[in-house]
């Protein structure tokens, strides 16, 4: 149990290296970026929805989950527009768009699909 546990944690709490949403974006993938802050109690909510469209949609999106109080995690926020967490950017690489999802969309697993099928139609 303890060793299933550790595997949960560790797989939950990967961190996105430098770089790393650039190559995905480069490669033209779909790219779901969440950027976050570890004391947010509005991430703390969101994270479990993160994590079920992560695995629901594994494949159709490269799923990134980045600390906004790190470096990188400033840029990005910088980068896209960000100035508050949670925040969301869907991101068509191949058409060059981002869409921002709205925070009290945030909060519901039908709306953040439904975003993201619209989206990735596009």
């Amino acid at each position: 149990m303890f060793k299933k546990c550790l595997l949960l944690f560790l797989l939950l709490t990967i961190p996105v290296y430098a770089g790393e949403v650039e190559n995905a974006i480069a490669k033209g993938d779909n790219i779901f970026l969440y950027m976050f802050s570890p004391k947010c109690k509005y991430c703390v909510m969101f994270s479990p929805t993160y994590n079920k469209l992560s695995k629901i949609y594994d494949g159709q999106y490269s799923f990134f989950k980045v600390d906004s109080t790190t470096k990188y995690g400033r840029s990005l926020m910088y980068e896209f527009g960000g100035t508050y967490v949670p925040y969301v950017v869907l991101i068509n690489s191949k058409k060059k768009q981002a869409l921002h999802i709205p925070p009290p969309c945030l909060m519901d697993r039908v709306c953040i699909e439904a975003e993201m099928k619209t989206f990735r139609k596009g």
